[in-house]
């Protein structure tokens, strides 16, 4: 379930807070989710993630292993 109301939102949202973060400025859409993709030559698609919840990143570590690959 892909949503921005998932208690794993919220937990990351008050460590943030308490990370001194604060968002001023929503824009026009504040609960849109990210992804993280990694291209390769031509059209090939060598990674994705697609954020899950508002918090919810790519494992770096996963992310730096496919750049190496490649």
């Amino acid at each position: 379930m892909t949503s921005v109301i998932r208690p794993g939102a919220w937990f990351a949202g008050a460590r943030s807070l308490a990370g001194g973060a604060r968002q001023h400025k929503t824009g026009r859409r504040p609960t849109q989710l990210g992804a993280t993709l990694v291209l390769g030559p031509g059209d090939e698609l060598l990674y994705l993630d697609k954020e899950s919840f508002a918090g919810d990143h790519a494992d770096l570590d996963e992310v730096l292993a496919i750049l190496k690959r490649s």
